[in-house]
């Protein structure tokens, strides 16, 4: 038979992380657990200032990397005139089905900020991430020689390329 265990803060240090949390405008939850990773004591702000310090720095890093990589596939993409519609394939239908829950993650996301303390480079992280997600569809669709859908105000989907020819 399984047991479940708990384990609970003492009060004080609870109280001195989140008063800590709350001053550097970043969720308690990252401030505890990066205090139980380092082992660090509520008193040692300097180590604890670091390694958040590194952990939003991580994070920046992520992003960056997911700019310049949306930045690469762009480069070898047609430009977009409309509204590319999903599903040309299943691996195309399954990359907007991410795009999209990382969207709605993202949207959480920015309500939750608005009544906590929230890094802004988890927001910024979710949007390049759901960005990315776009692009590597659209870079599927060419690889895979499948012609993007795009959609037509006032009408139905082209069955267009991006380029502007029809879908053969």
């Amino acid at each position: 038979m399984r047991s479940k265990h708990t384990f609970r803060l003492p009060p004080d240090l609870a109280g001195q992380l989140a008063d800590y949390a709350g001053r550097k405008r970043v969720p308690q939850a990252l401030v505890v657990e990066t205090a139980l990773s380092l082992y660090l004591s509520p008193d040692n702000s300097e180590r604890m200032e670091a390694a958040l310090g590194r952990r939003l720095d991580r994070l920046t890093r992520q992003v960056e990397r997911l700019e310049r990589e949306i930045d690469r596939m762009n480069e070898a993409l047609p430009r977009l005139g409309s509204f590319v519609l999903p599903g040309d394939s299943r691996l195309n239908a399954e990359l907007h089905v991410c795009r999209t829950v990382c969207r709605r993650a993202e949207r959480l996301l920015v309500a939750l900020a608005r009544q906590e303390s929230i890094p802004p480079e988890a927001v910024r992280y979710l949007n390049r991430l759901s960005d990315a997600l776009f692009v590597w569809c659209r870079w599927v669709s060419g690889a895979m020689g499948v012609a993007e859908t795009l959609w037509e105000p006032n009408g139905s989907a082209s069955g267009q390329a991006a380029s502007g020819e029809k879908a053969g």
